[in-house]
């Protein structure tokens, strides 16, 4: 498939350094816009929202690291459902968003029912008890699509994580799972671990205060996850133990990270006898 880069001119928009938007001729007119780590204004950005009103067939969107704020979410939000009916991929992450501007996308996106996201990020942005529970409702919908969902240092606490872990079980098509930097403790992680390990192949929750991995040794023979990253968690040796034996019990692991996990010597020598059987 051959595709087209067009870039806008700055004298469209006198202080925007970059905008990328790739248009795929073969495919239905399908288009990229990447705005990732510039700095916009609200001006700029409402001219930018008038022209995905006119294209409708924007599917994938990256306002990360950009600045924005609460005004030109509500502005953004007013775009759903019909300018953006083919989104697929959405990232805002990095932004200062207010924890209320945050729940109200996540609301807009869950009473847009035309809207069918394969992935989303929120990182680094806070989401209240009400925002998870919207969040909830959107992977738990029979209709849910989402299969990458970053949330990382999202502010997730362990009542929190009580909410969404209920909709998990429930959510059928989500493979990639990232909650790094969450304080999720041990019972967090026994949560998310019992309702994932048969689910997703990706799961990572690195420096989320972890250090008892007891619920890894429910019924580890039937684990889907191939890839786990731990990096960062002060895992005990009986926790390295229970890792060992899960590791022993999944050939189909690809890749794990238990790096800056204050693991000794022997536990380290474990795990990758584990590995190597």
């Amino acid at each position: 498939q051959q595709q087209q880069q067009q870039i806008l001119p700055k004298s469209a928009f006198s202080s925007l350094d970059f905008l990328s938007v790739n248009e795929d001729k073969t495919d239905k007119q399908q288009s990229s816009v990447i705005l990732c780590e510039l700095k916009i204004s609200p001006q700029i950005a409402k001219g930018i929202f008038q022209v995905l009103t006119i294209s409708k067939l924007v599917t994938h969107i990256d306002f990360s690291r950009c600045c924005l704020g609460d005004d030109v979410l509500r502005d953004f939000c007013d775009l759903f459902p019909h300018s953006l009916s083919s989104l697929q991929t959405l990232n805002i992450s990095r932004n200062n968003f207010s924890h209320t501007g945050v729940q109200n996308l996540i609301k807009t996106i869950v009473e847009s029912n035309k809207i069918r996201l394969t992935r989303l990020d929120l990182s680094f942005l806070v989401l209240s008890t009400d925002a998870v529970a919207l969040l909830s409702q959107l992977i738990e919908s029979q209709e849910c699509t989402l299969e990458t969902l970053f949330l990382c240092n999202c502010s997730l606490t362990f009542p929190k994580i009580q909410i969404f872990s209920i909709s998990l079980a429930k959510c059928f098509s989500l493979k990639h799972l990232n909650l790094n930097q969450n304080q999720l403790h041990s019972e967090g992680w026994n949560l998310i671990w019992s309702v994932t390990q048969s689910r997703i192949s990706f799961l990572s929750v690195s420096f989320c205060a972890i250090t008892n991995l007891g619920s890894i040794s429910q019924n580890r023979s039937f684990s889907t996850i191939n890839q786990l990253v731990l990096k960062g968690n002060k895992i005990t040796k009986s926790g390295a133990e229970l890792l060992a034996s899960w590791f022993s019990e999944n050939s189909s692991i690809e890749m794990f990270d238990v790096s800056d996990c204050s693991l000794n010597t022997m536990s380290v020598s474990s795990l990758f006898k584990s590995l190597s059987t």
